[in-house]
C-alpha cells in the first residue's frame, strides 16, 4: 500500500462514534485554527472524560444544538492539542439524544454520580496531574468560597483584536448568517480555598462557563446598566454561595498548561450533595 494512502487510512480509522455527557459548555471565543468555537467537554459511559473541539455552536443547526447535562453523540477521534483529553469532532455528526433534567423531570443524584470519578482534591493535584500527562481537567467542590467578583474589561480589550476580528469576520463570511459575537465586557471570577488544606494558596480563577455569560447579556437589555449586577450577584453570589452546593469544573489552557480556569459550575442544592463524597482525590 502507497505510503499516502496508508496514512489516509489510519487517519480515517482514528475517527468514531462517541456518546458523551456534555457537562461543560464554555462562551464562544475565536480561535486560530476554527475561527468561533465553544471549548465543549464531557464524559462517556464507561467513564472517560473528552474535550470536544472545534464546537461552532452559534453556527450549528437548530436540531444539533445541545445543553450543558445533555447527551450527544459524535464523531470523534483524538488530538487537536497535547493534552490526553482532547479530541476534535466531526460538527456536522452532532446529534443530541437524551437530558439529565433536575427537579420534577430529574434527579441532582444523577449529575452528582457522574461526576464523582472526576472529583480531584486541589489545584495543586490537578496541576500535578497535568504535569504528568494524566488529565487536566476535574472538579472541586472548594472548602471555602472567599468572593465572586466582576471586573471590567479594560479600554483596549472591549472590542475584539485586529487578529479575532478576522478569524470571526473569515467564519461569518463563508459560514451561515449569523449576528456577529459579542465581546462580553466583563470579566468573572471565584476566589476559593481548596478542600486539601496543605494547598494554601487562595486561587482566584476566571468563570468561562456560557451560563453566566448568557445571564450577563441577558439581563443587561432586561435591567439596564443600573440593574444587571444585582440580578448577577443575586444568582451567582448569594443563591450559589448560600442555597447551593457550588462545585467547579476546573480545566488549563492548552497553551499554558500549568493555568486553569473554572470551565463549567456545578450548583446542586445543598441538601443533594449530602451523599456525594467530595473530594474524593485522583
Amino acid at each position: 500500500m502507497p505510503e499516502a494512502d496508508r496514512v489516509g487510512k489510519d487517519v480515517d480509522s482514528a475517527w468514531r462514534h462517541e456518546e458523551i455527557l456534555m457537562t461543560v459548555k464554555a462562551y464562544p471565543n475565536p480561535q486560530e485554527d476554527f475561527g468561533e468555537a465553544s471549548c465543549t467537554a464531557g464524559m462517556t459511559a464507561d467513564g472517560r472524560w473528552l474535550r470536544v473541539n472545534p464546537v461552532p455552536f452559534r453556527q450549528l443547526r437548530g436540531d444539533q444544538k445541545f445543553e450543558k447535562w445533555e447527551w450527544i453523540q459524535a464523531t470523534v477521534r483524538p488530538g487537536g492539542d497535547s493534552r490526553p483529553e482532547s479530541h476534535l469532532v466531526q460538527p456536522e455528526s452532532i446529534q443530541p439524544l437524551r437530558k439529565v433534567g433536575t427537579g420534577k423531570n430529574g434527579d441532582w443524584a444523577t449529575r452528582n454520580a457522574a461526576i464523582a470519578p472526576f472529583m480531584a482534591s486541589s489545584v495543586a493535584e490537578l496541576k500535578l496531574d497535568a504535569a504528568a500527562g494524566r488529565r487536566t481537567m476535574g472538579y472541586l467542590k472548594p472548602l471555602e468560597i472567599r468572593s465572586f467578583t466582576i471586573e471590567r474589561r479594560s479600554a483596549a480589550e472591549l472590542a475584539w483584536s485586529e487578529k479575532h476580528a478576522a478569524l470571526l469576520g473569515r467564519q461569518m463570511l463563508f459560514g451561515p448568517s449569523i449576528e456577529p459575537l459579542e465581546r462580553i465586557p466583563y470579566r468573572f471570577y471565584y476566589e476559593f480555598v481548596c478542600p486539601d488544606t496543605t494547598c494554601t494558596i487562595v486561587h482566584k480563577m476566571q468563570v468561562l462557563d456560557w451560563e453566566i455569560h448568557q445571564s450577563y447579556r441577558k439581563w443587561s437589555v432586561e435591567y439596564g446598566a443600573a440593574g444587571w449586577e444585582g440580578a448577577l450577584r443575586e444568582k451567582y453570589e448569594r443563591e450559589f454561595l448560600v442555597e447551593r452546593d457550588l462545585i467547579f469544573n476546573l480545566g488549563n489552557i492548552a497553551a499554558h498548561q500549568q493555568s486553569f480556569c473554572i470551565c463549567a459550575l456545578h450548583y446542586p442544592p445543598r441538601l443533594e450533595v449530602e451523599n456525594l463524597q467530595l473530594p474524593m482525590g485522583a
